[in-house]
């Protein structure tokens, strides 16, 4: 008697329950950006992942009076294009998020110019209590 065989798990199933948490946030998020833009949750493509980022870059932060941190953008745009491919079976071209990741750091380079800042502030080692990593040397 033939056996059963039995398909190998998804990739969400693989996944720890933070990242499955937080690609579901980012898909929730895509879902409003669709709504917001009248489009289909399954127009995924370089074209609209760009709109996305836009639309995120506006959109508030964590922290009361903050903007959505370009960390957190990133992880919105592979969290969107993981679950488009894994989650809603969609066919989506290999590189759809380059464009997006892009402008991302077009609108980073724009940032930095200024006076803005966004996220959770510096990495702890920039803070007075705590020693700076040791600095990288350079062999002559």
């Amino acid at each position: 008697m033939p056996t059963k065989q039995v398909p190998p798990p998804s990739g969400a199933r693989r996944r720890s329950e933070r990242t499955r948490k937080g690609y579901a946030t980012d898909w929730s998020a895509w879902s409003k950006f669709c709504a917001e833009s009248g489009l289909p949750l399954s127009a995924v493509t370089s074209t609209t992942l760009v709109r996305f980022v836009d639309w995120l870059w506006t959109q508030p932060g964590w922290k009361k009076g903050t903007r959505t941190a370009p960390s957190t953008i990133d992880r919105r745009i592979a969290g969107t294009v993981v679950t488009a491919r894994t989650d809603h079976g969609l066919i989506l071209e290999r590189n759809v998020a380059r464009s997006a990741r892009r402008r991302l750091k077009q609108l980073v380079a724009q940032m930095e110019e200024g006076t803005e800042t966004r996220g959770r502030g510096p990495w702890p080692w920039r803070e007075k209590d705590t020693p700076a990593p040791p600095a990288a040397t350079t062999a002559r």
